[in-house]
């Protein structure tokens, strides 16, 4: 039909009207995307860190996403938004074996619409950065809340700083030599302790780790957050008023 249409029509009009067509067709896909679609393909972390959503006194063993289930998922992209596809969003994506394998299964023109956050806590080989940064993803969050190692270890509980710096560095060499590499996002979850080395962390990521935006996050409520806790470790209305300000 199509090439009927194109012989008939005069190659201008024929042209404008696959203009048109087009326009319409996005137009609609628009409207009918989903803000956003949140898959997990594990259901566990390999940290405890005292500040997340998650109860893990209630989260017991580790399912991993089969690649059927991979399969149905990612029919779902053509209706979410442009980088709005989490892959991962509750839990470590690292401890799923097939991780990479299973990114590199994703349609190449999708792929603009998918990223995940890890705690890049796992030890991680030269050549799984390799394989990642030739996937043209949307960016990957990686979560960094102190560079101080004591620090760091207490709020990401169970995790070595030295191996989460390791990581971080050969991937930012790795992926600084690609230019299909995903860019790189971090996310600082903000308490008490780690307030007054905030500027200092988002400047630091800016200047050595290709960082191309820091988000810095809030606790967001959980029943086993106790009182107590929070007033031990969250911070005030005027402290977040001043980190806007910076």
């Amino acid at each position: 039909m199509k090439r009927i249409i194109k012989k008939i029509l005069p190659p201008a009009l024929y042209a404008r009207l696959r203009k048109s067509a087009c326009e319409i067709i996005d137009t609609y896909e628009k409207k009918n995307r989903y803000s956003f679609i949140a898959v997990d393909i594990t259901s566990n972390c390999n940290l405890r860190c005292p500040f997340c959503l998650n109860d893990f006194s209630q989260i017991h063993g580790n399912t991993l996403m089969t690649e059927e289930n991979l399969e149905k998922a990612a029919k779902l992209l053509p209706l979410v938004c442009a980088d709005n596809f989490f892959i991962s969003c509750l839990f470590e994506p690292f401890l799923h074996p097939d991780f990479v394998p299973f990114l590199e299964k994703i349609p190449w023109k999708y792929r603009k619409r998918v990223f995940f956050t890890t705690n890049l806590t796992i030890p991680i080989s030269d050549e799984t950065f390799k394989r990642l940064s030739r996937l043209n993803l949307s960016h990957i969050n990686i979560s960094l809340d102190s560079f101080q190692p004591g620090l760091y270890e207490k709020l990401r509980k169970g995790a070595k700083f030295q191996r989460f710096k390791d990581n971080l560095e050969r991937m930012v060499g790795i992926f600084s030599r690609e230019s299909q590499a995903a860019p790189l996002r971090y996310i600082t979850v903000v308490l008490k302790e780690n307030y007054p080395e905030i500027p200092s962390i988002i400047e630091t990521c800016r200047r050595d780790y290709l960082s191309t935006g820091h988000e810095l996050r809030y606790v967001q409520p959980a029943a086993h957050h106790s009182l107590e806790w929070k007033q031990e470790n969250l911070i005030s209305n005027r402290q977040w008023e001043e980190l806007e300000e910076f």
